[in-house]
């Protein structure tokens, strides 16, 4: 595990397309809102459908609310996901050869993410990519050290957001059985006291 402080830079031009092109959404987990942009309406049409672990709640951990959105595969998706909380998160990615370039939620992470947790064999490489953003970003060797950092990382009322940003990776055949996965990890932390 690492953790490391990245140092601030200008943010770039997709970045900045993110932030125009996706509006803010209240999250509220019994229902999310529609809204007016139509990139944030097709999102929330897909979530209402229930497709699996697109900003599902995995339950609440000593007070910190964990969402499951294992079906965010995108950088669109994640930043949409992002977009749709009012306070910052503690963000939980996927760090395998599949993953895209981060840089250009660089904006959308200044305002909505307060910690990087990457799980994977590529975390260095992904900080490498994110060393503009200013902010914690924590190296994780494991899933569920992965998932205990960010119970660290956050604090009672914050949320953690697992919200990948790529395609499941071994030893996931699919998003389903990465979000079954991180659902059985939470559970036994809501189960454990300590």
């Amino acid at each position: 595990m690492k953790i490391m402080k990245t140092a601030d830079r200008n943010s770039n031009a997709l970045c900045a397309h993110f932030k125009k092109t996706l509006t803010t959404m209240s999250y509220k987990p019994e229902k999310i809102t529609k809204q007016e942009n139509p990139l944030i309406s097709t999102r929330i049409q897909n979530l209402n459908l229930q497709k699996p672990y697109a900003l599902e709640s995995a339950g609440t951990v000593h007070g910190i609310v964990v969402i499951n959105d294992s079906a965010s595969t995108t950088l669109e998706l994640v930043a949409s996901s992002l977009l749709a909380f009012e306070k910052p998160v503690v963000w939980m990615l996927e760090a395998n050869a599949n993953h895209p370039d981060f840089t250009a939620l660089g904006e959308i992470m200044r305002e909505k993410v307060k910690t990087v947790i990457a799980i994977g064999p590529e975390a260095d490489k992904i900080h490498e990519t994110l060393w503009a953003w200013n902010g914690l970003f924590i190296s994780a060797n494991s899933w569920e050290e992965g998932v205990d950092m960010g119970l660290m990382a956050a604090k009672k009322d914050d949320t953690l957001l697992f919200s990948p940003g790529c395609r499941a990776n071994e030893p996931f055949r699919n998003l389903r059985e990465r979000g079954e996965y991180l659902n059985q990890l939470i559970e036994i932390k809501r189960q454990t006291k300590t």
